[in-house]
């Protein structure tokens, strides 16, 4: 917690039985709350980070801004072998 994310930068990897595949942040902010760790299944659309200050302009972090929630993302259907 405590952390600055900048947009684009990439907070979640998503793992597969063939990729492992990094998700990028759409927003910048201040971690508040991290609500998923290393080795957890979560399902699309639950959350798994909270950023304070999320989509705010003038800088992440500061005092009074809204918090954005992180939802996890389906991960990308399987390509069939060639």
């Amino acid at each position: 917690m405590g952390d600055v994310v900048t947009v684009d930068q990439p907070i979640v990897e998503l793992e597969t039985d063939k990729a492992t595949i990094e998700v990028p942040s759409d927003v910048a902010g201040t971690v508040k709350e991290v609500k998923a760790k290393a080795g957890d299944k979560p399902k699309p659309g639950q959350v798994v980070l909270v950023l304070d200050g999320a989509g705010q302009a003038g800088g992440a972090g500061q005092a009074g801004k809204a918090a954005a929630e992180v939802p996890a993302q389906a991960a990308p259907p399987a390509q069939p072998a060639r």
